[in-house]
């Protein structure tokens, strides 16, 4: 491997490089959450009275909103499509949590042209002004230094199911690796902390084992926003039906099913009791009753 430092030999090598978050046109004025030391800075600057703009409605853009609107900021959010969470869990789903944002002025369906000196500049011409404007619009992984390696990148370093590449001495593992899994039979792009952290003990000990280690975990997030508890499991395409499921207390719940009736994702929303017994039954490749399952005091399996 080639540094500015000079090369330097292996036997093996994992990359682990992660991704960077999207930043907007314009001013470099913007902040992403990506590292403490990104939180720490966006802590210091919520504070009474400050204007907020965020830029996107998914699961950062709502975890930022709670803690400014908790330290007493005014808070709008932009966000492109036609809900929140409406990228990940589909506009149905994400018109559910409008509710959530009634102390945001928030803006649905709309773009941002660029971020300026003093606010955003929307795509119609509107101007917003902010003290802090903050990008939640997704992140890229970091490969751009392996073009003319000879790994493959497609959305990040393609692995298999061991996180090893198309060379048998390179692995790649958390946000910039774009793994096999034989359980979905396809490659996931799995952008989770619970990801990252499971996936160096794999390539471990397949490299100071006597055999290769699989790593094909049911994929798991949370998120703690408007006073609520999120928690997702699974991997869940476009077409894949989701089913609302109610419970006596008023909560509910979202599971996805593929065309053949398989359970493929669960969304458990302050129970987190239910996304227990949804990883199991993903991982064991239940394909619940449609009725049934919008009963959300039945089992999955049932």
């Amino acid at each position: 491997m080639h540094t500015a430092a000079g090369a330097i030999d292996y036997d093996f090598l994992v990359i682990a490089t992660g991704a960077s978050p999207i930043l907007l046109p314009g001013s470099a004025r913007q902040l992403a959450v990506r590292t403490v030391e990104d939180s720490r800075s966006l802590r210091e600057q919520l504070v009474p009275g400050a204007k907020i703009v965020l830029v996107g409605a998914s699961w950062i853009g709502a975890e930022v909103a709670t803690a400014a609107l908790a330290a007493g900021a005014d808070v709008t959010c932009v966000e492109f499509g036609p809900a929140p969470l409406a990228g990940a869990l589909g506009e149905e789903i994400g018109l559910r949590f409008v509710d959530w944002w009634s102390e945001v002025d928030l803006r649905l369906g709309v773009g941002v042209k660029s971020v300026t000196d003093t606010g955003v500049e929307l795509s119609s011409g509107e101007h917003i002004a902010a003290d802090v404007v903050v990008a939640g619009i997704g992140v890229r992984p970091d490969t751009s230094w392996l073009e003319g390696s000879g790994l493959k990148i497609d959305r990040g370093v393609v692995v298999d199911e061991q996180l090893r590449t198309c060379d048998p001495h390179v692995f790649a593992v958390g946000d910039v690796a774009v793994r096999w899994s034989p359980r979905t039979n396809d490659h996931l792009l799995a952008e989770h902390w619970d990801d990252a952290r499971t996936g160096p003990d794999a390539i471990a000990r397949t490299l100071v084992g006597d055999a290769p280690v699989a790593h094909d975990p049911v994929p798991y997030f949370w998120s703690d926003q408007f006073g609520h508890k999120l928690q997702y499991v699974g991997h869940h395409s476009a077409e894949d039906h989701p089913v609302i499921r109610n419970g006596d207390d008023g909560k509910w719940a979202v599971a996805w099913l593929d065309e053949t009736g398989l359970l493929t994702a669960h969304l458990s929303i302050d129970t987190p009791k239910l996304m227990i017994g949804a990883r199991a039954a993903i991982a064991g490749g239940v394909r619940p009753d449609p009725v049934a399952l919008q009963d959300m005091t039945q089992p999955l399996g049932q």
